[in-house]
């Protein structure tokens, strides 16, 4: 799943940093720029839930020269270790957790 924007963009090197508590990415010194809303909660957020569910969540530039952020989660009732491997072993099961 993705969703793009096509504002200013996040530099390469903020992009982890989203992800923190409280923090916003603004281009410091350009007057031009409106402070920005909200407490700088939500991704961080977002992280910890998709986190919770074992799927993952990044922040990349976006096609039309926005930011895109995408997140993957695991599907269906496969154990989360094996879906993180990407494959399994010849002969391996997945066991069924009730």
């Amino acid at each position: 799943m993705a969703v793009e924007d096509r504002g200013q963009g996040i530099p390469a090197d903020l992009r982890e940093r989203v992800f923190d508590k409280f923090f916003r990415a603004t281009r410091d010194g350009d007057v031009k720029t409106p402070a920005p809303a909200g407490t700088g909660m939500g991704l961080a957020i977002a992280r910890g839930i998709i986190e919770a569910h074992h799927g993952r969540i990044w922040i990349e530039s976006g096609r039309a020269g926005g930011t895109r952020a995408v997140f993957t989660l695991p599907v269906g009732d496969e154990d989360p270790e094996v879906a993180a491997a990407g494959t399994l072993d010849e002969g391996a099961e997945l066991i069924k957790r009730n």
